[in-house]
């Protein structure tokens, strides 16, 4: 579930899609491994590299899953509109030398949208504060001056966070690697891209009152059978959600409000 903006204006529920990167995973059908709690055992080195967008593309419509092969064919197209760049248009994020990202094999994954809830795979629309606010900003980075404070620059540009730890844990570009280390009490997830470290708490807390504020906010979870939620509030108004569809660069700040659920 993620929510932004000053009032909830829907609900969408973000599924990370993983792979391991070493060690055995139980097929379908079969008994997902225990802690020695009892817990379902997410421990280890994981990826949750893929072509799969957040949001899913105009060209799918209301098509939540695809075919093996309609799968394998956009993540063809979208290594091949990477690759068909001028050698000289070469963009930090999407860079020909992000092998790893864009030319390696990847698991094939079915799913349209990495947003299950609503069924449009579309994230809820900002509201008329946050449009306002986000013009505001837009306006303020395309003017004079705005390099001339730190401040002013994304927490990206900044190299304090990528926001790929989450929530919601979004793809990076590369380096989109990861530990899970695990307890009775917490989940701690290491990522590889600037060392973020997120911890989900699983001790029965409570989330803190809203004045105390997290860049990532603050994250409490719950087993629903082997499945864990996460429930996230307490963020900035300093994180960098995301931006629009891929015609822009742009970046998003969430609100003090969001309200972020992963399963």
């Amino acid at each position: 579930v993620l929510r932004r903006g000053p009032c909830i204006v829907a609900a969408v529920a973000i599924v990370a899609l993983y792979a391991p990167v070493s060690g055995q995973v139980a097929g379908r059908g079969s008994t997902a491994p225990r802690t020695a709690d009892g817990q379902p055992d997410l421990q280890g080195f994981w990826t949750n590299d893929t072509v799969t967008p957040l949001e899913r593309p105009a060209e799918f419509g209301n098509k939540e899953l695809l075919t093996p092969e309609e799968a394998a064919a956009y993540a063809k197209k979208r290594r091949d509109q990477v690759l068909a760049q001028p050698k000289d248009n070469i963009h930090y994020d999407d860079a020909l030398w992000q092998d790893e990202h864009y030319t390696k094999d990847k698991a094939v994954r079915l799913r349209t949208s990495l947003v299950t809830e609503p069924r449009d795979g579309k994230l809820p629309p900002l509201t008329a504060e946050a449009r306002k606010r986000e013009a505001a900003r837009v306006a303020n980075r395309a003017g004079t001056g705005v390099s001339d404070s730190a401040q002013t620059r994304s927490l990206a540009e900044r190299c304090i966070s990528w926001g790929n730890v989450g929530p919601p844990m979004i793809p990076p570009t590369y380096y989109a690697n990861f530990q899970i280390l695990q307890s009775r009490d917490a989940v701690v997830i290491s990522h590889e891209l600037m060392h973020d470290v997120r911890v989900v708490y699983l001790d029965g807390r409570a989330h803190p009152p809203s004045a105390i504020e997290y860049l990532a906010g603050h994250s409490v979870g719950r087993w629903e059978g082997d499945t864990l939620v996460v429930d996230t509030t307490n963020f900035t108004d300093k994180t960098n959600f995301r931006g629009p569809p891929a015609t822009t660069r742009q970046e998003i700040s969430h609100t003090r409000t969001l309200h972020v659920v992963e399963r």
